[in-house]
């Protein structure tokens, strides 16, 4: 990195981040299906259009704006994802050489804090685009001081349990992921299965790849000291990586064309920490006849073991 790069809080508008390339191997497809709990047949067997497909959330979490290689930032600060739009244009195969590009389209500040939204790119080395994101950060520590947007601040429950046990699945009508009929009607939910987001996988998802001897990598998803250095009070685990387990409920209900098509609309509000457990929920609120499609509007969200929120948004899907 050179000495003369500026600091990534100082970027405005029409400023590029240096752009990152990487080969997607099996191995690390592997590593992330494992992070992600991602043990989908489609992410580790060849099919007839070839190469097995990457995960989603290696690319969320791989076009990040901390994996630029020019990303800079002073001892005790912080990069915060606050929320996001993303686009899925074609999935990715393992095997291939991909482009990772950010431009700043917009500065705001608030709250005496930079708030940075990013335009951000994917593309392989066949010139194919991958996804589309439009992300906002937010910065801490240093000389932002103020609280971190999306940290609870209210007290847990002495007893969590999960609210979305199979007898409670049965008794709210909550379905399981599976292919979304045309006649589904409005107001059916639908949940994954519950995730537990572990320390061992949130240093897969966030402690860098290759594995090497000083893996996992230190930041505030991983390290405790240096979560505590730049203001926060514990681990933070990365909210890509419930934006990866949203993702895999869209395919498990709208099956792999949405990732040809789909689109998310999220906001990070809650921290989550080694061992919480999460289950991604999608609700149909509308649909609409579309071409000879149905085009379903879905408030989506993942929750934790005491009934919060801590990723918030809408998606929609189609069924033929």
């Amino acid at each position: 990195m050179s000495k003369n790069e500026k600091r990534a809080d100082l970027y405005r508008p029409g400023d590029e981040f240096e752009p990152l390339e990487y080969r997607v191997t099996t191995e690390w497809n592997e590593q992330f299906r494992e992070a992600l709990e991602a043990y989908y047949p489609r992410y580790e067997e060849e099919a007839a259009l070839g190469p097995p497909i990457v995960v989603p959330g290696l690319f969320i979490g791989n076009s990040n704006i901390t994996r630029s290689p020019g990303f800079r930032l002073e001892p005790g600060m912080a990069c915060v994802h606050t929320k996001e739009e993303v686009q899925y244009i074609n999935p990715g195969k393992v095997g291939k050489q991909f482009r990772v590009t950010w431009k700043v389209v917009d500065y705001y500040e608030k709250r005496g804090r930079p708030y940075q939204v990013k335009e951000v790119t994917i593309v392989d080395n066949d010139g194919e685009q991958i996804l589309r994101r439009m992300i906002t950060d937010t910065y801490m520590g240093g000389p932002y001081e103020g609280g971190k947007e999306g940290e609870s601040t209210e007290k847990h429950p002495e007893n969590p349990s999960n609210k979305f046990t199979n007898d409670q699945r049965r008794k709210n009508k909550i379905s399981t992921a599976s292919p979304v009929r045309k006649a589904e009607p409005e107001g059916s939910m639908f949940a994954g299965q519950i995730r537990t987001v572990s320390l061992e996988r949130i240093n897969l998802f966030s402690g860098g790849f290759p594995k090497g001897p000083n893996w996992p990598a230190k930041n505030i998803h991983t390290d405790l000291e240096i979560a505590k250095s730049c203001g926060l009070t514990t681990r933070a685990a990365s909210g890509a990586m419930f934006e990866g387990y949203l993702t895999d409920l869209m395919i498990d209900l709208f099956g792999l064309e949405w990732l040809h098509y789909g689109k998310m609309k999220l906001a990070f509000i809650n921290i989550v920490d080694k061992d919480d457990t999460l289950i991604p929920t999608g609700i149909f609120k509308s649909k609409q006849i579309v071409d000879s499609s149905v085009e379903f509007t879905l408030d989506v969200y993942c929750e934790n073991q005491y009934g919060e929120k801590v990723i918030v948004g809408n998606s929609i899907g189609k069924v033929v």
